[in-house]
């Protein structure tokens, strides 16, 4: 106080606080207390009763970190909570649940913000497990252990951690994002997300949007056990991924898929397109178009039945470009059944001899070139792919 310093009241029957725009230190009653949220860097203690702290008239948003720290935007400060039952952020703010810490953690999360409900579990001590309403958040990070994460009818976002975690948007248009996470990670079919370096598997569901961190080798899998009905319309440079022949009512769903730059295809007829980067495409079985893009791209084959002598069956790569260092990658396939050990392709100039197998001959009808495998020296195609190419192929466009 200007001019005195500092001057105590009696106050009597109180339950609620405003704070000023300095750090306060609030305490509460054995009453249901009300805290409404105010700038600068304050302590706020329940003190018995179910007390709440209410941001909604602050006009910023919010981040709820781990013991009790929330950090206001637009610099308003840091406040610390304790004996706090429910926080309100303001309405239509970004408002974030961040159970990052750094170190050791032994909490997981279960939240569900359309129940406004967060649940904090393994808590070290007596009480190891608080659970808190949380009204007007949209986003949340999780723990590095196994989260259990709801969203609401907003647009969520939830930002992928360590754990073996479930994501479920139940409405709204939302993502999932492992910019931050620091590793590749690769989306498989049925909603399946392997996080690399052993950081866990996470399962998702109702997301529309899924980010992986820029630089790294994210890929999409499309491969399961047993009968597939599936196939993949991919296009990596348009941030692209539709599934088709889902079984049921929705027979097609479509994906935001950002930074991922790597794809394997599922067991049917796959459209494939990279980007602008240098993208690795294995279309697996299915008749498959495949489309590099900008970059240098390998067209990657394991088996000879990913790509058969008839027209059903056989992939087509749509632009290959030897000057931009494409590559038809077949070096995981044993060229020779007729000799022991894994052999390697040779291109021939000309048609197959049946001397050996192993042998690679090319049929060129202007730009299409009939790339054709015979690995057991009968002189006959167990594997052709089409290629359209503006240059002749030879043998430095392949890694045999």
């Amino acid at each position: 106080i200007p001019g005195l310093g500092s001057q105590s009241f009696t106050v009597e029957n109180f339950a609620n606080v405003t704070g000023t725009a300095n750090a306060d230190i609030i305490t509460g009653s054995a009453a249901a207390n009300s805290f409404f949220g105010s700038k600068g860097n304050d302590t706020y203690n329940g003190a018995g009763g179910t007390d709440t702290i209410n941001y909604a008239g602050l006009g910023q948003s919010i981040t709820l970190k781990s013991q009790g720290v929330i950090q206001k935007g637009g610099s308003f400060g840091t406040d610390t909570i304790a004996g706090i039952e429910r926080i309100i952020g303001a309405a239509g703010r970004t408002n974030v649940i961040d159970g990052g810490i750094v170190g050791p953690q032994t909490t997981s999360f279960i939240v569900d913000l359309g129940a406004n409900s967060l649940t904090v579990n393994g808590i070290p001590g007596p009480v190891s497990s608080q659970s808190f309403t949380v009204e007007n958040f949209v986003s949340v990070r999780g723990t590095a252990n196994a989260d259990i994460i709801t969203g609401n009818a907003a647009a969520n976002t939830f930002f992928g951690s360590k754990g073996n975690d479930q994501y479920d948007g139940a409405g709204g248009l939302d993502t999932v994002d492992y910019a931050r996470l620091g590793r590749a990670i690769t989306l498989k079919s049925q909603g399946v997300i392997e996080k690399a370096g052993g950081l866990g598997t996470d399962a998702i569901a109702g997301i529309e949007r899924i980010i992986g961190a820029t630089g790294l080798a994210n890929a999409i899998d499309g491969t399961v056990m047993g009968a597939q009905v599936t196939s993949f319309n991919i296009n990596l440079g348009a941030n692209s991924l539709t599934v088709n022949g889902i079984p049921g009512p929705v027979s097609s769903q479509s994906f935001t898929v950002q930074n991922f730059v790597n794809v394997t295809g599922t067991a049917n007829a796959d459209s494939i397109t990279g980007s602008a980067g240098n993208n690795t495409l294995i279309g697996g079985l299915g008749a498959d178009l495949l489309t590099g893009g900008g970059g240098a791209d390998r067209f990657v084959y394991l088996a000879v039945g990913e790509s058969t002598p008839a027209p059903a069956g056989r992939d087509t790569i749509t632009d290959f470009a030897s000057t931009g260092g494409d590559k038809i990658d077949v070096s995981a396939i044993d060229a020779d059944t007729t000799l022991a050990g894994d052999q390697a392709f040779t291109l021939l100039p000309g048609d197959f001899d049946g001397l050996f197998g192993g042998q690679i001959s090319i049929i060129d009808t202007g730009t299409t070139r009939l790339v054709r495998f015979d690995i057991d020296k009968d002189g006959i195609e167990d594997m052709s792919i089409t290629v359209i190419s503006s240059l002749a192929l030879t043998a430095s466009d392949f890694i045999l």
